[in-house]
Formats: C-alpha cells, sequence, structure tokens
C-alpha cells in the first residue's frame, strides 16, 4: 500500500487515485436514469456506485452507529487502541466504516476493499488507512494469517456458492485468534404495511431469481459453525424506528431505505411488472405506513474469532 494513501487496483495492477480521470467509464459502469452502476458480469450487484449513492451509505454508517452506540461488536477496542492489529473492511463502499475506526485507532492499520472506485480522496485518510480496488469473489489477495480483525456488513448480494468460498477466503487470511464480524439487515421488517409488504416481497424474489441468499443470523452462525475453524461465536440484534413517528433516527431509517429502494429501481419496477410511475408511489406510501403502524427494522452481528 502507498503511503499517500492512494488505493490498488488488483485487476490492472496499477496504483489508482480516487480523484484522477484514469478509470473507462464506458468499459467500468452503465448509466441508467442518470445514475451510475457496476457493469460486471461476474459482480451480482444493483445497487448504483456514484456520488448520490456515497451519500446514503454515509447516513447509513451513522444511523446503524446510532442505534448500535458502536462500529463493531467483537471484543478487540483495547487490542486496538494498543496498535499493531491489522483490520480488513469487506466491501467498503465510501469507506465511512474504515476511515472512522482508523481515526479512533490511529495505532492500527485499516485497509478498505471493494470492487467500486469510490473511495475518498487521499487527502481525506489518515496515514493508517489505505484501500483496494477488488472483486473479493475473486478471492481475498492477502496471504494466509495475516489479519487480525475481518469486518463485513451490508454484502447481501452472494449466492449460498459465494458465502461459501468467502467464509473460507476469511478464514484463510485472518490469523488464530483473529476475529470475523458479519454484519447484516435482518430481512424481514416489523410492523409493515400494503406497500411495504409488497417491496420486500419483491426484492426477496427478485434476488432470488439471480440465485442471492439473503442471509439471517442463523445462516451466518451456521457458515461459521460447517467451518470448524471459528469458535466463541456470538449473535446480537438491535432494532431501529422507522418513520418521523421516531423523530430523527425514524426519519432517517425512512429516507434511507426509500433511496436504497430507488437506486435498485431500475431492475426492481420491471421485474415487478410496473411503471417507474407506480414504483415511486409505493415508495411514497413508506412514509404513511411506517407512522402509521411504527414500523421497525433490525440489523444483527455475527461475530466469533479463528481457532487455533
Amino acid at each position: 500500500m502507498n503511503g499517500n494513501n492512494a488505493y490498488y487496483n488488483s485487476k490492472t495492477n496499477n496504483t489508482m487515485y480516487p480523484n484522477e480521470e484514469n478509470l473507462n467509464c464506458l468499459d467500468q459502469f452503465r448509466f441508467i436514469d442518470g445514475r451510475r452502476y457496476h457493469n460486471e458480469d461476474n459482480a451480482n450487484y444493483y445497487f448504483p456506485n456514484d456520488k448520490q449513492e456515497s451519500d446514503r451509505l454515509r447516513t447509513q454508517h451513522f444511523w446503524v452507529y446510532e442505534i448500535w452506540k458502536g462500529n463493531f461488536s467483537s471484543p478487540l477496542k483495547q487490542k486496538l487502541e494498543n496498535g499493531n492489529m491489522t483490520v480488513l473492511d469487506i466491501g467498503c463502499g465510501d469507506g465511512t466504516w474504515t476511515l472512522a475506526c482508523s481515526d479512533t485507532y490511529p495505532n492500527s492499520t485499516f485497509v478498505g476493499v471493494d470492487f467500486s472506485p469510490i473511495f475518498p480522496s487521499p487527502s481525506s485518510c489518515p496515514p493508517n488507512a489505505g484501500f483496494l480496488q477488488h472483486n473479493v469473489l475473486e478471492g481475498l489477495p492477502f496471504p494466509e494469517n495475516t489479519l487480525d480483525f475481518v469486518f463485513m456488513r451490508f454484502m447481501s448480494t452472494f449466492t449460498q456458492r459465494d458465502w461459501e468460498q468467502l467464509m473460507s477466503e476469511i478464514i484463510r487470511v485472518l490469523k488464530y485468534d483473529g476475529w470475523v464480524e458479519i454484519m447484516n439487515f435482518v430481512p424481514e421488517t416489523t410492523n409493515v404495511g400494503s406497500a411495504s409488504q409488497l417491496l420486500t416481497d419483491s426484492c426477496n424474489n427478485f434476488f432470488e431469481s439471480k440465485n442471492i441468499k439473503l442471509l439471517s443470523s442463523f445462516d451466518i452462525k451456521s457458515l461459521f459453525e460447517k467451518s470448524n475453524r471459528i469458535t466463541d461465536i456470538h449473535c446480537e440484534e438491535r432494532s431501529s424506528p422507522i418513520g418521523k413517528w421516531a423523530g430523527r433516527v425514524g426519519q432517517v431509517a425512512l429516507l434511507n431505505i426509500q433511496c436504497a429502494l430507488m437506486g435498485i429501481k431500475p431492475f426492481l419496477a420491471p421485474f415487478m411488472n410496473i411503471s417507474d410511475e407506480q414504483f415511486k408511489h409505493l415508495i411514497d406510501k413508506l412514509d404513511v405506513e411506517s407512522n402509521d403502524n411504527h414500523a421497525y427494522k433490525s440489523t444483527y452481528r455475527v461475530f466469533g474469532r479463528k481457532a487455533c
């Protein structure tokens, strides 16, 4: 990793700089309805990767932090403070989690990896943070037993085989006694209305049609257990209110969900066989339904330690 906080493109073996126009947009991306999306056949990902999505991810980070009162649950705070720990953030997106942790723990090193080059500029990075452009479904580009902590959140667009292969890779690169933590949304939403239920069911059916497996905390725990290499497994869950009825946190949660759904509209609306206008009407109804029903959305964290 270069000291100037550039990021490395594992496909081209070149060091890349986020502010330079050195990416061939016609090859890297496709543009739909004014939004920018991935253009890789082997990347089963349907959310945008533009500035608007970066803003959503950043807002999502602080919403989740407010609910959990922390960036992770694994028992590593003291070790990270002591230093000499190497942490990998898989699917780092815009890099908010990576940067937040690197700022809190300046004596440890944090690396974010994602196949989308939407990382922050080098001037925004502390010296103990760096980024790597890489598709993790092609393996993790690290030697065996080199990482102390592997963190991953909201990475949902994997097949069952992808999950199993990635889990094997995480175990391979973790040091003995290193920790892995996976965070995600609980697939179901509590106290939903008709529009919310229709959108939730449609999302689940769409992803199933792509062989994408939306894992529950029980599924992740089972992955850990079946590996026979992860011990001290813990599972935690937190609920977040959705809607204006719950104040600012609820408003932020609702807006984030609406923006995420609008991001996948080019794929979800045709799958539902409805027009863009009908889709937007459903999104607008979420506002009313979440307040009338006092909706909740839960997230979970499953974490464990690599056994010797």
